[in-house]
């Protein structure tokens, strides 16, 4: 989407230049500006564009795929530390684990990996916004450090 957005800009600013091009005719000049106002209107188009409403959709059928529900803004709470991190997305599938995404470990963290094995309160919301808390032990970590599964 950035890169997209960035083209366009590119391109509306080499339009605006052109138009501007006193060496061009008139009807040259008129269409380039009339390319520079169509840029703009893409632009603005794109900007409208929610790309969060795709990714619900996305995590709500990888979900239902394993036999579970989405979770939407995982918090990772420790004992005694309060939130550690919080993850974009989740699964619980059906046999109760819980496999969170797009993790952003918080400095009271400290390094996740020390952390597995111990025990978590994850909060969050399923996709029809009830509320979804339990305390769970920290199962396993990527070597990304950004998924992590809860049991």
């Amino acid at each position: 989407m950035k890169k997209a957005l960035g083209a366009l800009k590119a391109a509306h600013a080499t339009a605006g230049t052109t138009a501007k091009n006193a060496a061009l005719s008139p009807k040259a000049q008129a269409a380039a500006k009339g390319i520079e106002r169509m840029l703009a209107l893409q632009r603005d188009l794109l900007t409208t564009v929610n790309v969060n409403d795709f990714n619900t959709a996305i995590i709500k059928v990888e979900a239902a795929s394993k036999g579970g529900r989405a979770l939407q803004a995982v918090e990772i709470q420790a004992a005694g530390k309060g939130v550690i991190g919080r993850g974009a997305k989740g699964i619980r599938s059906k046999d109760g684990a819980v496999t969170v995404y797009e993790i952003k470990w918080l400095p009271a963290a400290g390094d996740p990996k020390e952390r597995v094995n111990s025990r978590v309160t994850l909060r969050s919301r399923h996709d029809d916004n009830s509320v979804y808390r339990n305390d769970m032990t920290f199962v396993s970590l990527t070597s990304t450090g950004k998924t992590a599964t809860f049991k």
